[in-house]
């Protein structure tokens, strides 16, 4: 995920609780609260004034979310952010945010759409590259996708993508 889409993400949906975040997602907006609180600090001890604070504070409900919806992703309720405040406690937070989301849809959505580079699955990748793409393990030759139009930017119409492996490379990409 590029910087700019995790942050424009995360900004968008500030006060959306529902929903899933990636880890890039998630990881991304945090270090752009950890640089504007560093900021913030350091302009404001050069000028003198404390107002520049404000600049950090008000990211704390995108943080919020994001964080919320980060752990709907690896299929906990929000409710768990609360660990947040417990010391020692709070390492469970950390971990549970560094956990690999669901590849499958959970109780909270479908998997966080990839932002940036190409999401396209074509002949020639390995199961590995198609695995990093779609989120799931594909073990036999003939492997479907079912639900992954959204990642072709197509509409999802109840389509089947049958994906053909040979050797472990996608040969063949045929839609039923």
């Amino acid at each position: 995920m590029a910087f700019v889409a995790a942050i424009e993400s995360a900004l968008r949906q500030s006060f959306d609780w529902r929903g899933r975040a990636s880890r890039a997602e998630c990881w991304l907006f945090y270090l752009l609260y950890l640089i504007s609180w560093y900021l913030a600090g350091f302009v404001g001890a050069l000028v003198g004034s404390e107002l520049l604070l404000l600049v950090p504070l008000a990211l704390v409900a995108p943080v919020l979310g994001v964080t919320v919806r980060r752990l709907h992703d690896t299929g906990r309720t929000g409710w768990f952010y609360f660990l947040g405040f417990v010391p020692l406690v709070s390492i469970a937070l950390l971990v549970f945010c560094c956990e690999r989301g669901h590849a499958v849809d959970n109780r909270y959505g479908p998997p966080p759409v990839p932002f940036g580079g190409n999401t396209t699955v074509r002949r020639g990748m390995t199961r590995w590259q198609v695995t990093r793409l779609l989120g799931q393990p594909h073990e036999t030759t003939e492997a479907p996708a079912r639900g992954y139009w959204h990642y072709l930017g197509l509409p999802d119409e109840g389509r089947e993508t049958m994906l053909t492996f040979e050797r472990g490379r996608v040969v063949d990409v045929a839609v039923a």
